[in-house]
C-alpha cells in the first residue's frame, strides 16, 4: 500500500530567513504575506483566500529597539587623527526677505593665537636705569690703571743711581701726573727694543725683577739703537741723532700709558745697574739720562702750550 506524499510548502522568494543562535527559540516579530496570484516554488498557485505567512525571526538575546533602525540618528564620522571636528555653522534667517545669511566671522586680535577673545596689548618693559656715577669717588678703571704707575715709581726709586737719575724720575712722574691718562692704550714701537724690556713685560713688570746676566756694553748698544728708532725724522741726520736739537714736534712719543714712555725709563734703569761699576759705560749712560730729561721737559712744554 502506497502512502500519499504530502506536497512541500516553500517560502516566498521575497522572505529571507533569519538564523538564530543555537539552542534559542525564535520569536516572531512580524510576517509578510505574498500578493494574490503569486506562484509558489512547487508550481501550485495560491488562492485569494489563502495567505502563506513567512515568519521573520530575530535573535532573542538582542534587545528589541522601540524605534526602527531606519529612523535611528546617525553620528557623524570621526575626523582623521590630528584634526579637529568642524563646528556647526549658525544660520540667521531674515524675516523680511526669508533669506538665510551667515554671520560675519569674528575679528581676531593680533595678540591672540586662535582665539577671538580680546586680550590686553603687549607692553615693552621699561628700560633699566643705572645710578649716575659719583664724581667724587674714583672709578675702578681709574684706580686699577694708576696701579702700574705706583709700582713703577717704587721700582725706579729702589736703586741709588745718582742725581741725574733722580731728576729723570721726577720729570717722568710730573709728565704722567699732568697727562693723567694712565689708561692710555697706545704702544711704544718695539723695533730694536732691548731684550731686557721684553723679559720685564713678560713677567708682568714685576718691580723686583732684574736681568740675570747684565752686560753694560750690550745694554748701551741696544738702547742707542732703539732710541734712534724712536726719534722723529727731523732729529736724525745721516743715521745719527742730533742731541742738541730738541725743539720740534714730539707728539708721536707722547704716550703716557703702561706701554708708553715707561719702557724708556725701564731700559735706562737696567742699563744703569749694569753700568754702575764701569767708568766708560757710566759716562755714556749719564749722557743718555740727561738727554731724556730734556726730552720730558719738551713733552711737558708742548702739552701746556696745546692746552
Amino acid at each position: 500500500m502506497f502512502r500519499r506524499r504530502r506536497p512541500s510548502v516553500q517560502l516566498p522568494t521575497n522572505v529571507t530567513p533569519v538564523r538564530t543562535l543555537a539552542g534559542a527559540s525564535p520569536r516572531v516579530v512580524e510576517a509578510t504575506a505574498p500578493t494574490p496570484g503569486s506562484q509558489a516554488a512547487g508550481g501550485s498557485q495560491l488562492t485569494d483566500n489563502t495567505s502563506a505567512v513567512a515568519p521573520k525571526v530575530v535573535d532573542p538575546t538582542l534587545p528589541v529597539s522601540s524605534t526602527s533602525s531606519q529612523h535611528a540618528r546617525k553620528e557623524p564620522p570621526l575626523p582623521p587623527k590630528g584634526q579637529k571636528r568642524k563646528r556647526a555653522t549658525t544660520i540667521v534667517v531674515d524675516i523680511n526677505t526669508n533669506a538665510s545669511t551667515n554671520p560675519p566671522p569674528a575679528k581676531r586680535n593680533r595678540n591672540t593665537t586662535g582665539s577671538s577673545r580680546p586680550t590686553a596689548p603687549r607692553t615693552r618693559p621699561a628700560p633699566r636705569t643705572q645710578p649716575a656715577p659719583n664724581p667724587s669717588k674714583p672709578t675702578a678703571t681709574t684706580s686699577s690703571a694708576r696701579e702700574w704707575f705706583e709700582k713703577a715709581k717704587g721700582q725706579f726709586s729702589s736703586e741709588d743711581l745718582g742725581e741725574a737719575w733722580k731728576r729723570l724720575v721726577v720729570e717722568w712722574e710730573a709728565f704722567q701726573e699732568e697727562e693723567d691718562a694712565f689708561a692710555d692704550g697706545r704702544v711704544l714701537p718695539a723695533r730694536c727694543r732691548p731684550e731686557s724690556i721684553g723679559m720685564w713685560i713678560g713677567r708682568a713688570r714685576l718691580p723686583t725683577w732684574r736681568p740675570s746676566n747684565p752686560n753694560a756694553k750690550e745694554d748701551e748698544e741696544h738702547f742707542k739703537m732703539w732710541w734712534m728708532a724712536l726719534q722723529p725724522a727731523w732729529r736724525v741726520v745721516d743715521g745719527k741723532v742730533v742731541t742738541k736739537s730738541m725743539k720740534g714736534n714730539w707728539s708721536a712719543l707722547r704716550l703716557p700709558g703702561i706701554n708708553g714712555v715707561q719702557s724708556i725709563i725701564a731700559a735706562l734703569f737696567f742699563w744703569g745697574i749694569s753700568a754702575s761699576t764701569k767708568v766708560r759705560t757710566r759716562k755714556a749712560w749719564t749722557a743718555a739720562v740727561e738727554e731724556c730729561i730734556r726730552f720730558f721737559e719738551q713733552l711737558r712744554l708742548q702739552a701746556s702750550s696745546s692746552t
